[in-house]
């Protein structure tokens, strides 16, 4: 993603999925792997966070049939506001990711989406 939060790729491969961004300085666009250095799945939804993050940012991966996922946040300290949903089709299945800022993620809050049988979030 850049400054604005987009995602400038998404690619599926054999190993996993990855997304590009290009960092606001204009340097070479970076390639991570999901589950990587820099991203790290938190876990199924809906989950509750263990720990206290602070000021973060969060990608959540749905698979499902609209472009809106839907995502709550509660018993959360900050606020919260959905930069970006992109739509992406991995092995075939349409999927949807979101990226979210959130300004105080703190332990016991619950991050859910609806309508989704797969659903999965990271910190990112």
């Amino acid at each position: 993603m850049n400054d604005n939060g987009a995602i400038t790729g998404m690619d599926a491969r054999e190993d996993g999925v990855y997304i590009t961004y290009v960092p606001a300085d204009g340097a070479d666009p970076v390639s991570k792997k999901l589950g990587s250095n820099g991203i790290t799945y938190l876990g199924d939804m809906p989950y509750t966070c263990t720990q206290d993050y602070g000021d973060c940012t969060l990608l959540t991966f749905c698979h499902q049939k609209t472009a809106t996922q839907n995502v709550t946040i509660k018993n959360l300290n900050g606020s919260y506001n959905i930069k970006q949903i992109v739509p992406a089709h991995i092995g075939g299945t349409l999927c949807f990711l979101a990226i979210v800022d959130v300004t105080s993620l703190n332990k016991g809050a619950t991050i859910d989406t609806e309508s989704s049988d797969t659903k999965r979030v990271f910190i990112i």
